[in-house]
């Protein structure tokens, strides 16, 4: 009888990020002109259940990796035993990978997502990266990228800070925005203050900001948020009630709106 291999594991993020809640609500595609959309049943189904990163291979044989950086990731290969891991995950990123590694008893798999993309002509969009896990081992090779919510590709004027609410009169230069662009994966905006522009890297449920520029001027307190909790920073978003939200380090959520045509 052919069996599978679970692994249950909850990753802990160096960069001190909180995990995000109810990032899966009120799910629905954005406008085909943003050319970003998941064409695959498989992965449309994987994100729904809050899969952040999803890989695959053939070498040395079948295998899978689906992980949930906020609940627990699933191993599979063709010959595996049942095995439940203990949540113990740890993360470590430099400049070629980033590298997971769980463990339970004897049992130890490490998971490492390359900087270097695999040539995944049906994925292409998806920035497909060189994967490898190794499990008691055991070193399984593939391709792997992670998942997105496909609303992020929008222009999102904040709303709140915090149960606080934000109004045009209260910036003399304009609302707060961020302008998120999936295809080329950069962030513009502005911040309250100074315009402002990085690239950006979505993982999952969290993104990855490059040091934004222009974010000198820390007397408003969204410019001061966005330039010490942002820029240069990993960071959790999620969904509300068709708002998109970023849970900072230092638990202050930033709640944007959609920008109105």
């Amino acid at each position: 009888m052919r069996k599978y291999f679970y692994l249950f594991c909850l990753p802990i993020i160096i960069f001190n990020s909180s995990c995000s809640e109810t990032r899966l609500q009120g799910k629905k595609k954005i406008s085909s002109k943003s050319k970003i959309s998941f064409n695959d049943s498989i992965l449309t189904k994987s994100q729904l259940r809050g899969i952040d990163f999803i890989a695959s291979g053939n070498q040395p044989q079948q295998w899978n990796i689906k992980m949930d950086f906020d609940n627990e990731c699933y191993f599979e290969n063709e010959n595996s035993l049942i095995i439940k891991l203990n949540p113990n995950t740890k993360f470590n990123n430099d400049e070629l990978k980033e590298v997971y590694t769980a463990s339970s008893n004897s049992n130890k798999l490490e998971l490492t997502i390359y900087k270097e993309k695999c040539d995944v002509k049906k994925y292409k969009q998806l920035n497909t990266s060189i994967t490898k896990v190794n499990y008691n081992g055991v070193t399984y090779e593939g391709c792997g990228h992670y998942l997105f919510d496909e609303r992020l590709h929008q222009t999102w004027v904040l709303d709140y800070i915090d149960n606080e609410p934000q109004f045009a009169i209260n910036y003399t230069k304009g609302t707060p925005y961020f302008k998120i662009d999936l295809i080329r994966n950069k962030i513009t905006g502005f911040d309250g203050s100074n315009t402002l522009s990085s690239k950006i890297e979505v993982k999952g449920n969290r993104i990855l900001f490059g040091r934004l520029t222009n974010t000198s001027d820390n007397s408003l307190q969204s410019a001061a948020l966005i330039n010490q909790f942002i820029s240069n920073h990993l960071v959790d978003y999620f969904f509300r009630d068709n708002k998109l939200v970023f849970q900072l380090a230092n638990d202050t959520r930033l709640t944007f709106k959609l920008k109105e045509d």
